[in-house]
């Protein structure tokens, strides 16, 4: 009887300690899991950068450079200035997109990347293809691709006459700028509720050059 309750007192000692390798275990897998994870997935996301005065202006103008040269030429009949890819007379009656002298315009405003001139030969492709097809006598009588028919970059056949920054996100070398668009009537500001554009950017051997640009309309 006595050997039985020794034996009783010893199991009910034994299961009273605690289980060290067990919760060891447990922390040491869960120290892995954390260190195996993605620095995001551990980090709090960072804040977005906080640009100095001069660092804002700067950017602020590269981000409204393209629509404000766009703006100016379009406004202006006069202008003689392609803003966009043009249709010429080709070879054998056909016509031709000429693009070099619109992108020469690009290249001379100082903020536009080659990524941004690719992507535009990229859009102006299947126009190109289809004038080339065109015969000449067509194209005088009206017959031109769809993107040609309207202001592209403002996406309207109607001109309007200023742009300004919206509000920007800066994350190192890296920004996106929103744009909107407004007339001045009687010295107020009208602004157009269904447009606004989004500018990618990025810095190119220090200097803020255009990226991208997408247009929303609601």
């Amino acid at each position: 009887m006595k050997t039985l309750l020794l034996i009783f007192v010893c199991l009910f000692i034994w299961s009273c300690q605690p289980d060290t390798g067990q919760d060891q275990q447990a922390e040491d897998t869960a120290t892995n899991t954390e260190d195996s994870l993605p620095p995001s997935q551990i980090d709090s996301p960072k804040k977005e950068d906080v640009p100095t005065p001069a660092a804002a202006s700067e950017l602020e103008t590269a981000a409204l450079s393209f629509h404000s040269w766009y703006l100016t030429h379009i406004n202006n009949f006069e202008s003689e200035v392609p803003t966009d890819a043009f249709v010429v007379e080709g070879e054998n009656g056909k016509c031709k997109l000429e693009m070099e002298p619109y992108f020469k315009e690009l290249r001379k405003l100082g903020t536009i990347s080659e990524a941004f001139i690719q992507a535009e030969k990229n859009r102006l492709a299947p126009c190109a293809e289809e004038m080339a097809q065109t015969d000449w006598e067509d194209y005088m009588l009206g017959n031109v691709c769809d993107m040609l028919q309207y202001f592209y970059w403002i996406d309207s056949q109607e001109t309007m006459e200023f742009v300004e920054l919206d509000k920007m996100a800066l994350a190192g070398d890296s920004a996106v700028a929103q744009l909107r668009f407004y007339d001045v009537f009687k010295g107020e500001k009208k602004y157009w509720e269904d447009l606004q554009a989004e500018v990618l950017l990025a810095s190119e051997d220090s200097i803020w050059r255009i990226i991208s640009i997408t247009h929303h309309s609601n």
